[in-house]
């Protein structure tokens, strides 16, 4: 009955702007375009939090939105997406990144980032992490490239 937010999946979405502000334990982003922006920390410390995919209809990850997630595994980026703020993995160290899109398409992402003290791009855990590009059938091209396994995202092996 409210009016202004809504919760679903375990995510708490502000109705109006459409921005996803928190998530909860288990959450899962809804892609009925319902949720165009991930709030900056929406998923903060989240510990127990190993997946997430995030839908192509969000179009915007805040900054620091995985922050403290260190058992995050992986998480898939919807190709609407067109810009994530900074920091969005920090402490997700051991996080495999698999985008919908294509090399290009990542390309046209706007990834914010500024140097910090020590001159490093502070979308450090997201631009280090292994990234992979979505392809339904194994690729005939060099590069990282993943499919779904039993709903899973998984690597293709390469051919060599």
């Amino acid at each position: 009955e409210n009016k202004k937010f809504r919760m679903v999946n375990d995510c708490l979405i502000e109705i109006a702007s459409k921005t996803l502000l928190l998530g909860f334990e288990n959450p899962v982003i809804p892609d009925d375009g319902s949720v165009t922006v991930i709030n900056e920390f929406a998923f903060r410390f989240l510990k127990g939090l190993k997946s997430v995919v995030i839908p192509d209809t969000v179009e915007v990850i805040g900054a620091n939105a995985f922050d403290g997630c260190i058992n995050l595994e992986w998480f898939v980026i919807g190709k609407g997406v067109k810009k994530i703020e900074h920091e969005i993995l920090l402490e997700a160290s051991k996080v495999s990144v698999f985008y919908m899109g294509s090399v290009e398409d990542w390309e046209k992402i706007s990834i914010v980032g500024y140097p910090d003290i020590t001159g490093m791009e502070t979308n450090y855990g997201l631009l280090e992490a292994p990234r992979y590009y979505y392809s339904e059938t194994a690729p005939t091209e060099e590069g990282n490239f993943w499919h779904y396994v039993d709903g899973i995202p998984t690597p293709w092996e390469s051919e060599e």
